[in-house]
């Protein structure tokens, strides 16, 4: 004879609803759910990319039509340099080194020089210039500026090869720093060059420049380590032209 008591055991314990589910088989998560996710998320970074260009497309838009950037004139420039046989001597900056900051021993009248007051690497108004007291790379106290003597990513200088020529720096505590009359010269007096670069430069080199308008041409880095050493800045502005050869 079956217990009285057994049936009630039964269903107290036995609850159907917690014993079985009618869901079926659950993924991970729902693959349309995912793909749709994923369209949204590229949208929205297309979105990021569009602004993004835009932004620099009215920051370009607010510059003098100088200041702009001009590869194409940039690259007639270089292989005019390199056909000629020039030493150039361009500077790169950034903390990956890709921004071109200008060709360092470039006559003014080029387009690629930053001795060019009127040109994207030689005003003070242009953010890749090295003599603009509001960008970074003119700064003294930014971390990518050569006026800077406790920066740790200063420019550095190439030839159009790749050879590299060192730091352009006022950190003496760098390795393979670019040091030589010129560029002592450049850091010693950097405030007063920035008043008038190009001025600055054409009275220095005055007897190694090409009449103004012609063909590309650089300043050889020889004569540039021939400058006379500048005295300290609170005692001249003006540079002592480099003796002839």
């Amino acid at each position: 004879m079956r217990p009285y008591w057994l049936p009630l055991l039964l269903l107290s314990t036995f609850i159907p609803a917690q014993a079985y589910t009618l869901q079926g088989p659950q993924y991970a998560e729902d693959p349309v759910k995912v793909a749709q996710r994923e369209r949204a998320e590229q949208a929205k970074q297309q979105e990021l990319q569009r602004q993004q260009e835009l932004k620099l497309q009215q920051e370009a838009n607010r510059l003098p039509s100088y200041l702009i950037l001009d590869p194409k004139q940039e690259a007639a420039e270089l292989k005019d340099l390199i056909s000629g046989n020039y030493e150039a001597l361009l500077v790169y900056g950034g903390n990956q080194y890709a921004n071109f900051l200008g060709c360092l021993n470039c006559a003014p009248h080029m387009h690629i020089s930053l001795w060019n007051s009127k040109g994207p690497y030689g005003s003070p108004l242009s953010p890749r210039s090295i003599w603009s007291d509001f960008f970074e790379f003119g700064n003294a106290k930014s971390n990518l500026s050569p006026w800077n003597p406790y920066a740790a990513k200063p420019p550095v200088i190439v030839d159009p090869k790749g050879k590299f020529y060192g730091y352009f720096t006022a950190n003496q505590n760098l390795e393979q720093v670019f040091a030589n009359n010129f560029s002592h010269n450049l850091v010693t007096l950097h405030r007063d060059i920035k008043k008038n670069p190009e001025l600055w430069f054409s009275l220095a080199f005055k007897a190694f420049l090409p009449e103004e308008g012609t063909t590309a041409h650089a300043i050889p880095l020889s004569t540039l380590e021939r400058m006379p050493r500048a005295p300290a800045p609170e005692t001249t502005q003006l540079p002592e032209p480099a003796p002839a050869p």
